[in-house]
């Protein structure tokens, strides 16, 4: 009886059928394949003649995208401010973010653009870093 339930259940697995059904002729397309099913179409390859060159693929990432200097926005130089009050107007050129902690602030990433984190209850300044 051990031998017999072992036997039975392989002889059922290898009964059931596995994958989509397969066709005698997949390139003939007379046959349709039984009702409610799809076949899938096989894709179509064509190989690039003696004159065609194989495309290229354009680098990925971005074309202006963040530069690996990690002081390009010019931090390093206020630094000595990071503890003291937030001064008005702040001292910096260009693209200056100012935020509290827990700010809601975008996460797009602008090497350039010097961001200024001051405390919640007080202006006085937490770090600041580019980005």
């Amino acid at each position: 009886m051990r031998l017999v339930i072992p036997i039975v259940a392989t002889l059922a697995l290898a009964a059931c059928e596995y994958g989509p059904p397969t066709y005698d002729s997949p390139r003939d397309t007379r046959i349709s394949p039984p009702s409610g099913e799809v076949r899938p179409r096989e894709p179509r390859i064509v190989p690039p003649s003696n004159d065609q060159q194989p495309r290229r693929r354009p680098p990925r990432g971005p074309r202006n995208g963040p530069s690996d200097d990690p002081d390009a926005c010019g931090a390093s130089r206020y630094q000595h401010l990071v503890g003291e009050r937030l001064p008005e107007p702040f001292p910096a050129r260009g693209v200056v973010r100012i935020f509290r902690t827990g700010d809601p602030v975008t996460m797009d990433h602008s090497p350039s653009r010097l961001n200024v984190e001051t405390e919640r209850r007080r202006d006085r300044i937490v770090r600041i870093f580019c980005g």
